[in-house]
């Protein structure tokens, strides 16, 4: 064999053994590549998830406290309404007429009156304007109850003070709106706000 012919040979020997070696490599190379996109496909996926997880949470959380502040100050605009609807009717019993109104103290102490000695106490303008009709009253209608109607004078908007030996009674108005308030504000409150 000629030398030529041996060159040739090796040459093509190592054309052949390089192009093994660089079609190994360049599938080495595609599954490294392709091996690297589906780590950085599935790590890119991941920190999507991550993301959209974080940013539903955050948006869950700001609506949430959103809608916390409204219900708060939905709440406070109820009550202002509620306030002002006491305050009305506070107003409306000390515009009450002269007749009206001794009616009215007539019927709660006669109510709660009790038995044995009792003395009843009015505030200062109500002493003035219905101290004898009430001291009148007291004698005729609960004579039997001796309840008496006390010359001092007690700081009330209305309504009246009745002290017995054993219990008080508290009939000012700011306690009868009190308990007129616990008895009746959530029955106001679902007639007024129920479509709230």
């Amino acid at each position: 064999m000629s030398l030529d012919r041996i060159r040739e040979k090796i040459i093509n020997k190592a054309k052949d053994s390089a192009s093994k070696l660089l079609e190994e490599e360049r599938q080495r190379l595609q599954k490294e590549k392709e091996n690297f996109l589906n780590i950085k496909k599935v790590e890119f996926e991941e920190k999507e998830k991550r993301t959209r997880e974080e940013l539903e949470f955050e948006f869950k959380t700001k609506f949430n406290l959103e809608k916390m502040n409204f219900e708060r100050m939905l709440l406070e605009e109820k009550r202002k309404i509620i306030d002002e609807l006491f305050l009305k009717i506070e107003q409306d019993f000390l515009q009450m007429d002269e007749k009206e109104y001794l009616n009215f103290l007539k019927k709660i102490i006669k109510r709660d009156a009790p038995s044995g000695t009792s003395v009843v106490y009015l505030n200062n303008a109500d002493r003035r304007r219905f101290g004898k009709a009430v001291d009148d009253f007291l004698k005729k209608e609960l004579e039997d109850r001796h309840c008496t109607l006390s010359k001092e004078t007690v700081d009330i908007k209305g309504g009246c003070i009745i002290k017995g030996e054993d219990v008080q009674f508290d009939d000012s108005l700011d306690s009868l709106l009190r308990d007129l308030r616990d008895n009746y504000e959530i029955e106001i409150s679902k007639r007024f706000f129920e479509d709230f």
